[in-house]
This record gives C-alpha cells, structure tokens and sequence, in this order.
C-alpha cells in the first residue's frame, strides 16, 4: 500500500512539474510588445504634418496638393510593402525624400530635413 502512495505523489510532482513547464513556455511563445515597425500615422496625421510643413516652409497651395499627394502615397505604399526589412524602407524614405525635394526645390531641402527629424519624437508618442 505505501508503494501505491509514493507512486501517486511522484506522478502528483511530475504532473505540477510538467504543468509548470508548460505554463513557462507557452508565455515565453507570446511575441514581446513593442516590437516590429512602428505604426504609421493616420490620414488626419498627415494631413497636420503636411500644413505644418507647409507654414515652416512656405509652400504654395499646388505645391502643398502635391506634397500631400506624395506623403500619402508614401505611407499607403509602406503600409501596403510585405517586405518591411530595414534596406527596403530606407530605399522608400530615400525615394520618397527625393520626390519632395524635387517638388520644394533645393533651397528648401534643409528646413524640410530638420522638419522631418522634429517629426520623430511625435510619431514615438503615437506608438504607445
């Protein structure tokens, strides 16, 4: 009979030892919070950074359509890229920093470089 027992609490502690394991490990199968590409921003997002950037760089009502037209475009065509690797989206930025250059001209290529780095902290207070 006393056989009986022991066997009994050994299966007991195998059984909380194998539950506790289990448990373990299905947390650790949960993908972490926070990581990934960050969330681009919304419609009335770009539409705010686009006036923004239009009364710091005096932009003209066509060249504001345009820009805007390029933002949103820009951030469709991330949304829309299967492939998110850093190479890919840096390539996009690059291009997409291209387009607006081209459209504001050179003179304006700094201010609008410094307008997009005051952009970041923003987009860090959206994510969370």
């Amino acid at each position: 009979m006393k056989y009986c027992n022991k066997k009994t609490h050994i299966m007991k502690y195998i059984g909380i030892i194998l539950l506790t394991v289990f448990a373990t490990c299905a947390s650790y199968a949960q993908p972490p919070k926070g990581e990934g590409p960050p969330k681009g921003p919304s419609a009335e997002e770009i539409e705010t950074m686009v006036s923004n950037l239009s009364e710091q760089l005096e932009l003209t009502s066509d060249q504001q359509k345009n820009v805007s037209a390029m933002f949103n475009a820009h951030f469709e065509e991330i949304k829309s890229t299967k492939n998110k690797n850093r190479e890919a989206m840096e390539v996009l930025r690059n291009e997409f920093i291209e387009q607006i250059t081209a459209e504001i001209g050179e003179d304006k290529k700094k201010e609008f470089q410094e307008f997009m780095k005051s952009q970041k902290p923003e987009r860090k207070k959206r994510e969370k």
